[in-house]
């Protein structure tokens, strides 16, 4: 399919917008800022597609950012994205950009595949700060609205593809100790705001986030042959500190989990996922309810569980790759049966 790609015009900026909201689900809206610079994909004179981007100057460095890349619904698939990827990628290291980012969100397979085909990693943020510094770097995520997107990963690509190598996020355990005292780390916060034991309340996270890692660990064995590593993203990071900071007893959490090393457009491949989201999701169902009709459980681990498992239930699609997406992806009926479930089990907490 034969597609010109040309700047926008500052009087086109509304028109993008609206094929932006086209193209994307509903409740993402939230998330797409105003659209001031893009390249547009047009087909016989109609807008198919837009890459919006923004450049800036971060200290020594010229950052260029790639805000969004979309398609309109009736030409996804046929190589819309693909042809904007690689006229937007050139444009922006031909303006002299020393670096380029952007946020994916975590089960997003095909915009991974198109970014790490054009040298981009899923980025250590202490690492992008050692280029640009840790100023640099929080401007860029509250610009950009990553601080506030769970759920997603910001991805980097330098000229140098050595130095773009040493900014990969590593997987792993290294994950799993920043995942666990992350969320003791807020566990205190919480405390420290509803007067309670901020030792306690960080033990009892730890206990609960510990049992969703075994648990999701557990749900990566039924998965013959597929590799799975743990990843926690950092997306989104400033909602766990303004929630636990504002809003008594709330400990909203970072996204983490396990995750396939390689992705797949498969019946199979959203089976695994979903199997794997189901074994968190029955372990904090198991919680609840244990804590509601067998033992009395110390603390915070009931209220926790609780809160998490309502977390699970959420359709929004920002955060719904941690419980109800990856099972509704897969099977409607079984995501409608745990909802039921886990509505009847906090009901009666």
């Amino acid at each position: 399919m034969k597609i010109t790609i040309r700047h926008m015009l500052p009087e086109e900026a509304k028109a993008v917008q609206k094929l932006g909201r086209k193209s994307f689900h509903p409740l993402e809206m939230p998330y797409m800022p105003k659209v001031k610079r893009a390249l547009i994909a047009e087909l016989e004179g109609e807008p198919v597609g837009a890459f919006t981007y923004t450049i800036e100057q971060v200290k020594s460095k010229k950052v260029g950012r790639i805000d969004f890349l979309f398609t309109h619904p009736d030409y996804a698939g046929q190589g819309v994205g693909k042809q904007l990827c690689q006229a937007g990628f050139d444009f922006l290291w031909g303006e002299g950009c020393d670096l380029l980012t952007t946020y994916v969100r975590d089960d997003n397979a095909a915009s991974w595949r198109v970014f790490e085909r054009h040298g981009f990693v899923r980025a250590d943020l202490s690492s992008v700060a050692g280029l640009i510094g840790w100023g640099g770097l929080i401007t860029q995520c509250v610009k950009s609205l990553y601080a506030f997107s769970p759920a997603h990963d910001l991805y980097i690509a330098t000229r140098d593809e050595e130095a773009t190598k040493q900014c990969a996020k590593k997987t792993g355990i290294d994950q799993m100790f920043r995942y666990l005292y992350l969320h003791a780390f807020i566990g205190m916060l919480v405390a420290w705001r509803a007067g309670a034991d901020a030792f306690a309340v960080a033990s009892d996270a730890i206990a609960i986030f510990l049992g969703l890692m075994l648990a999701g660990y557990l749900g990566t064995l039924p998965s013959s042959g597929r590799k799975w590593r743990f990843r926690m993203t950092t997306g989104g990071g400033l909602l766990p500190l303004i929630f636990a900071g504002s809003i008594r007893g709330i400990l909203f959490p970072f996204i983490g989990g396990w995750y396939p090393t390689v992705y797949e457009d498969t019946h199979t491949f959203r089976r695994d996922l979903a199997v794997n989201a189901m074994a968190t999701w029955a372990f904090l169902l198991a919680v609840v309810a244990a804590g509601q009709f067998l033992i009395p459980l110390p603390g915070y681990i009931n209220p926790l569980a609780s809160f998490l498992l309502i977390f699970k239930c959420m359709p929004v699609r920002v955060v719904d790759s941690s419980g109800f997406g990856r099972v509704f992806r897969w099977n409607k009926p079984v995501a409608c049966l745990f909802v039921a479930l886990s509505a009847v089990v906090v009901y009666l907490f």
